[in-house]
């Protein structure tokens, strides 16, 4: 299930209704670490658990992980770099918090009362995917952790908060390597869910001493929240610069059609050709698989010209992490 902001904000509005406190003096009344104990109901002999969450509130937009283990601390609850994501107004907030035990997602109300932060799960929006238990706290106040551990865990859940609203915007920076820049840049639907994901061809800093180098393509794809991630890194996808001959670079450029993409090369001197190679979503192994191959060569001399096509029975299983762009000459095509 896809949580944006938008659904956010719709669920913001009749929870803002009953709770909203008068707004804090200070900007950001929800960045912190915060932590509390999570006793099971038979009392404190049989142990506590623990649950912390880290949040970086920017405006009214909030994000931040989350860590919960049961009353003996053999399962944990990690969540992943960006677990909680929501919005706030004034002291109260409506939170989207995902597990990383078992996936499922919870609507949270989070509200400042003084030095705590009270924590509700109002809903479960999507319940576990594994049959494992989640380690989310509910009814809880939350007091902030001060200790030095949990400060250097803030840092780097801001740095992340950071990437994650840039990811949002669209802003593809935080995905360029150092010594990297961009040489082509293309945005659509790739793996039909309806959002927009990015992909992108690097070129290095010194493109004349890497010119006989193949290219890296990444495939940045937006995930439940929103926000870009980086799915694939593939340094072979892309041909070299001098791979075209004499027509110079081969790539020609990359389309986006429905749950998929294409790439396309042309070089030569008097014997030109051409290489489409269409990647397909594969919803069973969550990557885009080789579909097919395009091929065509001709002669300019001579008015002579064929072309072949290769289907994914042909070609077998090539995830695009796999894929190798000169691992297939035109000649070599079956």
């Amino acid at each position: 299930m896809k949580v944006t902001r938008r659904l956010v904000a719709s669920l913001l509005l009749p929870v803002l209704l009953v709770y909203l406190a008068p707004t804090y003096a200070r900007e950001r009344p929800f960045t912190g670490a915060w932590v509390t104990k999570t006793c099971d109901r038979q009392g404190s002999e049989s142990g506590c658990g623990t649950f912390n969450v880290y949040l970086n509130q920017s405006g009214d937009h909030i994000c931040g992980t989350h860590y919960g283990s049961d009353e003996k601390s053999n399962r944990l609850d990690e969540g992943n770099p960006i677990s909680v994501v929501g919005e706030a107004v004034g002291s109260s907030s409506v939170l989207i918090v995902t597990s990383g035990r078992n996936n499922a997602q919870y609507m949270v109300r989070a509200k400042r009362v003084g030095t705590m932060l009270d924590w509700t799960i109002v809903e479960t929006i999507k319940d576990g995917d594994n049959g494992e238990p989640s380690f989310i706290a509910d009814d809880k106040q939350l007091k902030e952790d001060s200790t030095s551990e949990s400060k250097e865990l803030l840092k780097q859940v801001t740095e992340a908060c950071e990437k994650h609203r840039s990811g949002q915007n669209g802003d593809i920076s935080y995905f360029i390597p150092e010594g990297a820049s961009v040489r082509l840049e293309i945005h659509g639907d790739i793996d039909h869910d309806g959002d927009s994901d990015v992909l992108v061809v690097l070129r290095t800093s010194n493109e004349a001493q890497d010119r006989f180098k193949p290219r890296t393509l990444l495939v940045l794809r937006r995930n439940v929240s929103g926000e870009l991630e980086k799915e694939v890194s593939n340094e072979n996808a892309i041909l070299c610069q001098a791979c075209g001959g004499m027509m110079g670079d081969p790539l020609q450029g990359i389309s986006i059609d429905t749950a998929g993409f294409t790439l396309r090369f042309e070089g030569g001197s008097r014997e030109l050709w051409s290489q489409e190679y269409r990647f397909s979503y594969s919803t069973k192994f969550h990557t885009w698989l080789l579909d097919s191959v395009n091929s065509s060569e001709s002669e300019r001399l001579e008015d002579n010209s064929r072309s072949n096509r290769s289907r994914s029975r042909h070609l077998g299983s090539i995830p695009i992490d796999n894929f190798d762009s000169s691992e297939f000459p035109v000649t070599a095509l079956p």
